[in-house]
C-alpha cells in the first residue's frame, strides 16, 4: 500500500480527511504518518502537538496498514451521519 492507495481506502471508508494530514508536522488531534530519512513512522499527535504514541515502520505499506487501523478503530475520524 502507498499514500495514494490508503487514501482512497480510507475515503471509501468514511475516513474525514482532515483526521490524517499527511504533511508531518505535530497538528492537534490527528493520526499521521511520515518519513524521515528512509524510515517511515505512525503517530498520533494529541493537543498542543503532544506525540501519545508512535510507532517505527520499515517501510511506506507498513506504515500506511498501520494508520489504516488506527483511524479505522477511531469513531472521531468518522464522517458523521
Amino acid at each position: 500500500m502507498n499514500l495514494a492507495s490508503m487514501r482512497q481506502l480510507l475515503d471509501e471508508a468514511g475516513v474525514r480527511p482532515d483526521a490524517y494530514p499527511l504533511e508531518g508536522g505535530l497538528p492537534d488531534n490527528r493520526h499521521s504518518i511520515e518519513r524521515r530519512g528512509h524510515t517511515w513512522y505512525g503517530y498520533y499527535s494529541g493537543e498542543r502537538g503532544k506525540i501519545t504514541w508512535e510507532r517505527l515502520n520499515v517501510n511506506e505499506d507498513e506504515a500506511c496498514l498501520l494508520l489504516v487501523d488506527e483511524l479505522q478503530s477511531d469513531p472521531t475520524t468518522k464522517w458523521r451521519t
